[in-house]
Formats: structure tokens, sequence, C-alpha cells
């Protein structure tokens, strides 16, 4: 018997009526998967939408990170280290991480800053290896304390901790050479009275008055303060009252002026005079100063021209027996020089 086929039947409305074969029907649906579908139109948005909520910047605080310092720290290390001491180099790094600067921009604008300007390059790096490695620099200040303290004691003073511990780091900020550590410490020792007592007993005034030996003249104690502060400060130093003393001496002794500009010290002139009297008047020659008139003498004697010259050494030898104050007729040489005479006198007149 043959199949019949039903044929679907549309509707009214154009849409088809579901009938058919099996086959048919799986056909038409497959047909229907591979057709576009329809395109659905968006709807319309609220006009009063509202917008997604903006966190407001927190300020830094201690106990709240902040992205630009984070940022600084990793790519400004060095830097970044003193930015809280520093807030005018905190304000550029925040601009550098901010507006991605390059590693010239950042220099240039660096090197623009009050603080690079007027901050020496030691300082500069004192201060950023301080921050960097506290532990490092702790150790070369107390190095340096050990320094400062034993220095002091050689000039003869005593300084607290905290001086020293002050003029250490100051030292090391500032990359001080020894000669103003020197002045720095004499500075801080003059400012108390038992400091200056110091500097005038200990290194200082020693060396002072040696130089003053050295070239003949006595200095009053006025004088001698003044010049104990002056290098102790470092306002002058040993060289320029070596200066001082030989153009002191100059003026106090013209006859050997000629002598003293070629180098030679009233000590070196005198010692041939010092050395002889010693042995006729059989004293110690430590105890002869040829600063005291009866002494010097031997080198301020004035001819009868009104010249002054250094004696020879026949006017010497009469100078020392004949002055009295120099007690000439106490010594063996006279005793044994009287005794010859008397025995010759005697002899003389039959006496012996």
């Amino acid at each position: 018997m043959a199949t019949q086929k039903i044929q679907d039947t549309p509707p009214n409305d154009g849409r088809p009526v579901r009938g058919g074969f099996v086959a048919e029907k799986k056909t038409q649906a497959g047909a229907q998967k591979n057709m576009p579908r329809p395109v659905t139109k968006p709807k319309d948005e609220p006009k009063n939408k509202p917008k997604p909520s903006v966190t407001a910047p927190v300020e830094p605080t201690p106990e709240t990170p902040v992205d630009f310092e984070t940022a600084a720290q990793e790519h400004y290390g060095a830097y970044y280290a003193i930015i809280k001491s520093v807030p005018e180099l905190g304000e550029l790094i925040k601009n550098a991480v901010s507006q991605k600067w390059s590693n010239t921009q950042f220099l240039y604008e660096l090197q623009q800053t009050s603080w690079y300007k007027t901050t020496s390059s030691s300082t500069r790096t004192w201060d950023t290896n301080k921050q960097l490695d506290p532990a490092s620099a702790q150790q070369q200040v107390d190095n340096r304390s050990a320094t400062i303290r034993e220095t002091a004691l050689n000039l003869g003073v005593s300084l607290d901790d905290a001086t020293i511990n002050k003029l250490s780091e100051d030292s090391l900020r500032g990359a001080w050479d020894t000669q103003v550590l020197n002045n720095s410490i004499g500075a801080e020792a003059s400012k108390t009275s038992g400091g200056m007592s110091g500097l005038r007993t200990g290194f200082v005034g020693q060396q002072l008055k040696q130089t003053a030996a050295d070239y003949g003249i006595q200095l009053s104690d006025q004088t001698f303060n003044m010049w104990v502060d002056k290098v102790a400060r470092g306002q002058e130093n040993t060289k320029s009252f070596q200066q001082y003393a030989l153009n002191t001496a100059k003026a106090l002794f013209p006859s050997i002026s000629t002598q003293l500009d070629q180098g030679l010290t009233f000590g070196q002139i005198t010692d041939p005079y010092k050395q002889t009297a010693a042995r006729t008047l059989e004293i110690n020659p430590e105890t002869i100063d040829f600063t005291d008139p009866k002494w010097s003498k031997a080198i301020t004697f004035t001819t009868d021209k009104g010249e002054q010259r250094p004696m020879n050494s026949n006017e010497w030898g009469n100078y020392l027996r004949s002055e009295r104050s120099l007690g000439y007729e106490y010594t063996n040489e006279a005793r044994s020089r009287a005794y010859q005479v008397t025995s010759g006198l005697a002899n003389l007149f039959g006496k012996i």
C-alpha cells in the first residue's frame, strides 16, 4: 500500500503548520538552526545611572604606605633615604615617579635644588650613607671619636663625650683635613677656662714657649695667652708665630739679623757664648738665659762709635771675669789664679 505524503498547509498568518514525516521535520529543524538570529535592540539605559565611586587620595602617614614612596625607594634608593630629612627632595622624587622622568632628567632637576647647590659633595654622600647604612656610619663616628679624644689629650685638654661626638660627625660630614680638625678641637677647648688653661700648659703652650726661647724673646702673659688662643682656633699657626718671633728677635738684636735671616735660631747663634760662659764660670750651661741682659751683652756689645755687634772671644772672656754679678771670683779657676798671684808676690818680697 502506497504511503500518503501529507503537505503542510500554511496558516493565514504565513507561519508553517507542524506536520509531515519525521525525516522532513529534522531537515526543517536543521535549516532553522542555520538561519541568522534576529538582532535584539538594546534597552535604553536610565538617564540618571549612578557613576562608579572614586576613592579620594589618602594623605601619607607613617602607617599608610604611599605608592610614590614605594616606587621611589626602588628606583631612587640613595636619594629616597633622605626624603624625610629634606622635604625638597621628597617633592622632587614624587614628581619624578608620577611624571616618569628619565635618569638624565632626574639628575638635572636634582642639581637645580637648593639642597644640591648649598650642600657639599662630601656632605651629600655622608647624609645618604648614614641613612642607607647607619651601622657603618656609626662605626666611622666611633673611630673618629677615638682619634679626637687622643688628639685633645695630646693638646692638654679634655672634652666631654657630647662635644667629641659632634666634632666626629661634623668632621666626617665635611671631610675635614687634620689641620681643620685640630683647630676645631682647640676652638672647643678654648670655650672654657679649664680648656684654655690646658692649652697653655699643654702641647700648644709648650710649643710656643720653645719657639720664643729659640729666638731669644720673652712674652708677657697677655701676649702669650693671645697667641695660644689664636693658634688653638686656627686664626694663627706655629709658622706664623715663628715669623713673629723672628721679626721680634731681629728688632731686639740687630747685630745678628743676618744670621737670623740665614735660618739660624737665637739659640744656635748664642750657643758658643753659652759654652764658654759655662766653662769659665763652672756652671751648668742650661742655667744660662741669653734673654737676660747680663748674658745678652755677648751679642749687644756697643763700640765707641755707637755700633752694636757681637763680642769676639777675648771680649767675651774678659767680660765674664770682670762682671761681678756673674761670680767668677768664686770659681776654682779664680782661686787658683789668686793663689798664683799671692805666691808670686810673696816670692817677690822673699816671704816664701
